[in-house]
């Protein structure tokens, strides 16, 4: 079978739609799972279908994702690394503590950060990840119970809150768009931050935040001498 001429980005909408917390509609996730199914035996499918598919997807799981994250934070994050240290030899434990007490954490284990070998030799590396492996089945099990059961409250709090946010986002999004027709000279610069910005929400760019359109919203009104009243 021929390989797909865009596979890394069907990777990364695949980990997107793969990576929907346990709350988000199953329904959903199973259609969107059968686009990506399409879009991979078809290899006359452009990129930009699948980039403009993996933005639409990631507004749909954005707030979900997020909503999680928060609960993550929460409940999840220090049990997570209490259970992480369980699972380690006795004389690996203090390392892995003063790791956590120079600002280490979960997410530089789960991806195997580059800064790891300033702690850690290469063999303890490997059994501090199998170690967060079976540490995050754990705490995420727990986790995605709790938010099916005595924090599911809480949890759809926090999803529409994030719903706001993310409203909050794309109308800020809105506006900067808006300022590409006032300049030829800045437009095309103008479009091509606010894809990123969208991309942000399918894990294409970095996740976007409503501070980082706000941030460029401000700084293109002084380019632009655009006044409060816009």
């Amino acid at each position: 079978m021929n390989s797909h001429p865009y596979q890394f980005t069907l990777n990364l909408l695949r980990s997107l739609i793969e990576g929907a917390p346990a709350a988000f509609p199953h329904a959903r996730k199973n259609a969107m799972a059968e686009v990506y199914k399409e879009f991979a035996d078809d290899l006359t499918v452009s990129v930009e279908k699948i980039e403009e598919t993996a933005y639409q997807f990631g507004k749909e799981i954005w707030p979900y994702r997020e909503a999680y994250q928060e609960l993550y934070d929460e409940y999840g994050r220090g049990a997570e690394e209490v259970a992480l240290r369980d699972q380690l030899p006795e004389e690996l434990k203090p390392k892995y503590e003063k790791f956590l007490s120079e600002k280490g954490n979960i997410e530089r284990v789960r991806g195997q950060s580059l800064g790891l070998d300033l702690y850690f030799t290469p063999d303890e590396q490997a059994e501090i990840v199998r170690a967060e492996l079976v540490a995050h089945d754990k705490i995420h099990g727990e986790l995605e119970r709790l938010i099916a059961t005595e924090k599911q409250e809480e949890y759809f709090a926090a999803l529409q809150a994030w719903q706001k946010k993310q409203a909050q986002i794309e109308e800020a999004l809105q506006k900067l768009r808006g300022f590409a027709s006032r300049s030829p000279k800045w437009g095309d610069e103008i479009l091509a931050k606010v894809k990123t910005f969208e991309q942000g929400f399918g894990f294409i760019e970095r996740p976007v935040t409503l501070m980082d359109v706000m941030g460029e919203i401000e700084y293109y009104e002084g380019i632009l001498g655009i006044g409060e009243e816009t």
